[in-house]
């Protein structure tokens, strides 16, 4: 018999919280007598979500200050350098 893999999204899990309504779901899902599951996320209702590139924006963001200071660092450092080679 084959297996499969099925996602499924659940509206209106309660709780004051996240972990609270996390912790609620996975009780519940575990009594059902499911086989293997993972609860992945859980969003307050109304919360906007970062989408992929909102992430690889983030990175290349990051990865530009990374290059900025590099180049700052440098050049600092030809300064220093300069400045003892003339004493």
């Amino acid at each position: 018999m084959p297996n499969f893999r099925a996602t499924v999204r659940f509206h209106d899990v309660p709780g004051p919280d996240v972990l609270t309504a996390r912790k609620t779901l996975e009780e519940r899902i575990q009594t059902s007598g499911l086989g293997h599951w993972r609860v992945v996320d859980i969003v307050k209702e109304g919360a906007t979500r970062r989408s992929a590139n909102a992430a690889a924006a983030r990175w290349r963001t990051d990865r530009d200050i990374a290059g900025k200071l590099m180049i700052m660092g440098a050049a600092v450092w030809a300064v220093w350098f300069f400045w003892i080679l003339a004493d």
